[in-house]
């Protein structure tokens, strides 16, 4: 009797580990099925940083920390530097005078003073002297004096060939 317990238990234990190994297996072949299909700046892959360690954003992603998540940061993209304005929820939350804002580069919109939907965005193209001017004065005062930076947008990291910014507009710093 004792020989068919042990045979029992030993059944047990190989079917279980058998069962887990399926499992897993599954699981691998799920996530691998589906690869190629999520561009580097998808939400498959939210950890992707930037050599100097902070987060490189897609619009998209940045979008989602626009302050309607409670459990979320505020984040604002100015001049393609992404900050956390989080302390700051009164102002850039839902309902504040800034929310407009939160989730989206703000650059163009600060430099020309305007609250316009249309003007929520990285491009600077066409801005005057005394716009780039006002908005290194917002950029530096502002935000990099009271913000902690969390990452950048995507098409900005410093050092990159084709960084927006810099590429652009020489009398930016970044």
């Amino acid at each position: 009797m004792q020989i068919y317990a042990k045979m029992a238990s030993s059944f047990a234990v190989s079917f279980s580990v058998l069962s887990f190994l399926v499992i897993i297996s599954l699981a691998v072949d799920v996530t691998l099925e589906n690869v190629d299909d999520h561009s580097p700046f998808s939400e498959e892959n939210e950890n992707v940083a930037h050599e100097d360690g902070n987060k490189v954003f897609s619009k998209e992603e940045l979008a989602k920390y626009n302050g309607e998540d409670p459990s979320l940061p505020i984040y604002v993209s100015i001049k393609g530097i992404v900050f956390d304005v989080s302390d700051s929820r009164e102002v850039y939350g839902p309902g504040g005078k800034y929310n407009l804002f939160s989730g989206k580069d703000a650059s163009r919109a600060l430099a020309k003073w305007s609250m316009s939907k249309e003007d929520l965005t990285d491009d600077l193209d066409d801005l005057s002297d005394e716009e780039l001017t006002r908005l290194d004065g917002i950029y530096n005062k502002l935000y990099v004096a009271k913000y902690a930076k969390v990452g950048y947008l995507e098409g900005h990291e410093p050092h990159d060939e084709d960084n927006l910014t810099a590429k652009k507009n020489v009398n930016i710093e970044l």
